[in-house]
This record gives structure tokens, C-alpha cells and sequence, in this order.
């Protein structure tokens, strides 16, 4: 169980996002060179557990995740990652067998791009809360 899971389940279960890209294309960890584009790699940055004396059986846990999108340009970079925001976005339930999950957006990365490679690339952190059992 991880923020990382809870959001890449939300990346799969979006179909307007799938339409832009292939499923094989939303990949765990930070994307190789030479992925075929586009592509998405999703990424724990830290994570933090909320601590208290009289711990139960779950404790509550936070993660900061990092959404990268690779493009082959600024235009559908920018269409894939707007999609990307709304698919994740202020969720709150169950998810990827996670239980009481809240995702908020949290940083904007800046813009990057090798235009002799081809490659548009921004990420998008989230706040990913959930109980841990």
C-alpha cells in the first residue's frame, strides 16, 4: 500500500487519460530514456506517518507523489498533464485497496525540454493521505 499506488490506480481508471495514451505507457518510478512517448512515471518523493502514543492497528500516512509527463511536444505535454490534475484531484475513498485516501494537489514542477530529442517534460506532485494497516 502507497500513495503511489492510490495514484496510479486513479491514472488507470481515467478514460479520457487513456485515450491519450496507452496503459503500458503510465509506468512505477522514474521513466528510461528512450520511453516511447508519451509517457507517465509516477514517483514516491518522502512520505511521513502521523504519529501518536496510543498507535491502534493502522496508522494514518502521508506521501508526497511526483507525476512526470514526457511528451513529444509542449502542446500535448500540457493536455496530458491538465488530465492528469483532474483524474487525481481532491479524491477522497477507497482506492488500489487503500482506505481512507484524500489526494490534493500539492507543487507544479517547472518545464523542461530537449527539442533535439524531441522531449516536453513537467510534473505534478500530489498529497496523498491513507490509513495503513
Amino acid at each position: 500500500m502507497s500513495g503511489k499506488a492510490v495514484i496510479g490506480a486513479l491514472l488507470m481508471a481515467d478514460d479520457t487519460l487513456l485515450a491519450m495514451l496507452p496503459p503500458d505507457s503510465i509506468k512505477p518510478g522514474v521513466l528510461p530514456l528512450g520511453v516511447t512517448l508519451p509517457a507517465i512515471g509516477v514517483s514516491t518523493v518522502s512520505g511521513v506517518d502521523r504519529n501518536i502514543l496510543k498507535a491502534g492497528a493502522s496508522k494514518h500516512r502521508r506521501n508526497r507523489v511526483q507525476v512526470t509527463v514526457m511528451a513529444g511536444s509542449d502542446e500535448q505535454k500540457d493536455e496530458i498533464l491538465r488530465q492528469v490534475r483532474r483524474a487525481c484531484a481532491d479524491k477522497v475513498g477507497d482506492f488500489a485497496g487503500v482506505t481512507a485516501v484524500a489526494v490534493l494537489t500539492d507543487v507544479e514542477g517547472p518545464d523542461f525540454r530537449d527539442e533535439k530529442a524531441g522531449i516536453y517534460l513537467q510534473s505534478q506532485d500530489f498529497t496523498v493521505s491513507y490509513n495503513q494497516g
